[in-house]
């Protein structure tokens, strides 16, 4: 017995000389299920029939589109340019302000930048500041009830 593809090729070979599908799977140790499968495959029409066929899938109807990635590195640049903070939460927080309605979650946005060989190391966080900022009277009104 050879590789996967000779044994393919060789078992219908001897299957069309007329040896039964019952012999020949005996002999070369595989089920008569495995054997039909390659009778169905074969196609003297295509040289490649006894060749393994992806098992990936054809599409992928929830993969983000190139538009929305397309989008969020040009997002992702400009709030570079502007010296901000310009991470996954940033470009989700711009989004929302720009009025998108479908943004992506932020461990999607980190592994289209990742695919696109956009993430740096992380910055000094000295002049962050929050989009959302609780008052003073916001705190202690939350300590009233929480005590």
């Amino acid at each position: 017995m050879g590789t996967l593809e000779e044994d393919r090729k060789e078992a219908v070979r001897r299957y069309l000389s007329g040896e039964s599908a019952t012999s020949i799977s005996r002999n070369m140790e595989r089920s008569r299920t495995w054997l039909y499968k390659w009778l169905d495959r074969y196609n003297p029409k295509n040289g490649n029939w006894y060749k393994n066929r992806s098992h990936a899938p054809h599409n992928i109807p929830h993969k983000t589109s190139c538009r929305m990635e397309e989008l969020i590195l040009k997002i992702r640049e400009k709030l570079k340019n502007e010296d901000t903070f310009y991470g996954p939460l940033s470009i989700q927080w711009t989004m929302e302000d720009l009025g998108y309605e479908k943004i992506p979650h932020e461990n999607t946005i980190k592994n289209i930048l990742r695919r696109n060989g956009k993430i740096e190391p992380r910055r000094s966080l000295s002049n962050y500041k929050p989009k959302h900022t609780l008052s003073r009277d916001k705190i202690e009104e939350r300590a009233k009830y929480s005590a």
